[in-house]
């Protein structure tokens, strides 16, 4: 006889199960219920949250209920609950994560915003290091006439990123490219980008995290950023010149720590007009935006 549990019995149980080791554990909780509920019941309106507590002695059963366990588990050994629900959200709309790709941070939008706020339009993007998509993917559905290159070096990256362009109806207004960096640019058409957008992988080697620390559980080629962090910047910087203008706006996301490493690398690369570091929703420097100056020509 197959078990059935009411839905508060389960909010209890894996409350208990993770004790003090979960951040947010009942938020977590009521994620993992609701998404539960959406298996067990796929073609009808999942419950909201505030139902879930209400009728809380609905039950739950077969395949939905060990998914739920399954899942309390998985989160119990530090496996972020994106990746348990398969998706994220990230400026207003929801993105398709698994272990393929980074988690798009919050700390992202504001790349967002930058870009918004001082590219022309239409204009030409370049996202280099796309992962799952969010920047290109949200770029493009915040603006009808911009079209984007986005570039990663990992295939199984670019298969997400792909799937989420097709879910925001946005994939035939970006391009993208496998390969290191700006490399996969050399064999297209001559182009430059009115905007160029990076969160590369930033963490200094030493600082990437062992398991059970949920971010150990994200690919170490979208976290691994060299001895200081900054290996890719140092490499992206150096290719850059041929497909900007004058004009060109850079934004490049970093380690707060690395910021005035990262500000001192720009500055050395003598592709600055003008520079400044913005800070994040913590109030942290978190990325560097800088315009591309005169001396600086296309090829």
């Amino acid at each position: 006889m197959s078990e059935d549990v009411a839905t508060t019995a389960l909010l209890h149980e894996a409350l208990a199960r993770w004790g003090e080791s979960v951040a947010t554990p009942r938020t977590a909780a009521l994620l993992l219920l609701e998404e539960a509920w959406r298996l067990a019941a796929p073609t009808a309106v999942p419950p909201t949250r505030a139902q879930l507590l209400a009728f809380g002695e609905r039950r739950l059963g077969g395949a939905a209920l060990r998914w739920f366990r399954a899942a309390i588990d998985r989160h119990a050994a530090g496996e972020p609950i994106a990746y348990l629900l398969g998706e994220v959200g990230f400026f207003g709309r929801s993105f398709s994560v698994d272990r393929r790709v980074l988690i798009p941070r919050p700390e992202s939008e504001h790349l967002i915003d930058a870009v918004l706020a001082v590219a022309p339009t239409p204009h030409r993007v370049l996202d280099v290091g796309t992962g799952s998509g969010a920047l290109a993917v949200t770029i493009a559905a915040e603006s009808p006439l911009v079209r984007v290159t986005a570039i990663d070096r990992s295939a199984d990256a670019l298969l997400v990123a792909r799937g989420n362009a097709e879910r925001h109806g946005v994939a035939s207004r970006i391009d993208f490219l496998e390969g290191d960096l700006l490399a996969p640019l050399e064999q297209c058409e001559q182009v430059t980008f009115d905007a160029v957008v990076a969160n590369l992988p930033y963490l200094p080697s030493a600082d990437c995290p062992a398991f059970p620390h949920p971010t150990a559980f994200e690919p170490r080629l979208a976290l691994d950023g060299g001895i200081d962090g900054l290996a890719l910047y140092r490499r992206l910087l150096a290719q850059l010149a041929p497909y900007v203008h004058p004009g060109t706006v850079v934004l490049c996301e970093a380690a707060p720590p690395t910021l005035t490493a990262l500000e001192e690398l720009v500055v050395a690369s003598g592709l600055a007009e003008s520079w400044e570091a913005h800070r994040d929703y913590a109030a942290l420097e978190r990325y560097l935006f800088f315009r591309i100056g005169t001396g600086v020509l296309p090829r």
